[in-house]
């Protein structure tokens, strides 16, 4: 037989609207089979007396009175009105049009699950981990409406920044693990700069004047290359120990000595008939050593004095690669 309105959703949970409890004349306490919005969502009676809404209140599913119910079998009577936790499952094929919505199990999509919204004129969908402060994971699209992201970037429980990828390919990341998963196969740090290298003396330093300081790296990890390039102008004095070419960016790893090279030097003095000059780093130290190399005959090695730069103009290019602490 047909009906005149609209079409029966597929499926519905129905809650029993009147509900009947036995009085002992001690209890004020009883439990409703469903959640209840408000004291004017239920009619509740009393040996067949109506009680007004302050006589009782309700609380979820616990429903209290003021006073104690008189002893009876089924005289305590309640008519639910309006309860809380219906629900509603809609037919196959319905779009939902929803401002929030809580899931207590697992969302699935055959395709996609979309999220979207506005935040400083962006659009952007965002997925976080309800109990967490900030463990979340964010998709901002192109400000300039372009088919086209802006960013990705995931976020801890403590919101700090796990990662981030810019639509220009630029990405912030706490680590990368090759061929393992502990910390001895984590690459976690990438970084280039530029520092001011600076003459100096092991025991005390010249006075000297600059012309050029010039001194860049990049740091892959714990290796460190860097390149370094000093001109005096005038004549330096003073100083005392040993030449060393001080303020590198990161200390060298303690307990081991690092090789590195000059490419020339001009108007210094090496001493000592060296044939070669060279440089190197010790452990846990942020200068280099000046060398003096001997190949002829019996090779030794001999740190440049201080005052190996009392020259006008001395000048020095050299590069190392060494292993950071």
């Amino acid at each position: 037989m047909s009906y005149i309105g609209n079409t029966l959703p597929a499926n519905f949970q129905s809650l029993p609207a009147v509900q009947r409890f036995n009085g002992d004349g001690s209890d004020t306490t009883f439990t409703l089979a469903a959640q209840i919005a408000n004291d004017q969502s239920i009619l509740v009676s009393v040996d067949g007396v109506t009680q007004d809404s302050n006589a009782y209140s309700v609380s979820g599913t616990t429903l209290t009175f003021t006073a104690a119910p008189s002893a009876g079998t089924g005289n305590i009577f309640v008519n639910t009105i309006s309860p809380v936790g219906s629900t509603l499952v809609p037919p196959d094929g319905i779009a939902l049009n929803a401002t929030t919505g809580t899931f207590s199990g697992n969302v699935t999509a055959d395709k996609y699950i979309m999220a979207g919204g506005s935040q400083i004129g962006q659009d952007y969908a965002y997925l976080k981990a309800a109990s967490t402060s900030e463990a979340s994971l964010t998709l901002r699209k192109d400000s300039s409406g372009a088919d086209s992201i802006d960013y990705l970037q995931m976020r801890s429980d403590g919101n700090g920044l796990i990662s981030k990828i810019t639509g220009a390919g630029v990405g912030h990341f706490t680590g990368v693990a090759v061929g393992g998963s502990g910390a001895s196969n984590t690459l976690d740090d990438y970084e280039e700069g530029s520092f001011t290298p600076t003459f100096g003396g092991s025991s005390g330093n010249q006075t000297v004047s600059y012309s050029t300081q010039l001194g860049t790296y990049v740091k892959v990890g714990k290796l460190v290359y860097v390149n370094v390039s000093v001109i005096a102008s005038g004549t330096p004095s003073g100083g005392s120990g040993d030449l060393i070419i001080a303020s590198l960016p990161f200390t060298s790893k303690s307990g081991v000595q690092q090789a590195g090279s000059v490419a020339f030097a001009n108007n210094m003095t090496f001493g000592n008939s060296g044939t070669h000059g060279q440089c190197n780093v010790e452990g846990g130290v942020t200068y280099l050593n000046i060398n003096s190399q001997e190949y002829d005959g019996t090779s030794a090695m001999h740190r440049v004095a201080a005052s190996g730069i009392h020259n006008s103009g001395p000048r020095i290019v050299c590069s190392i690669c060494y292993e950071t602490a």
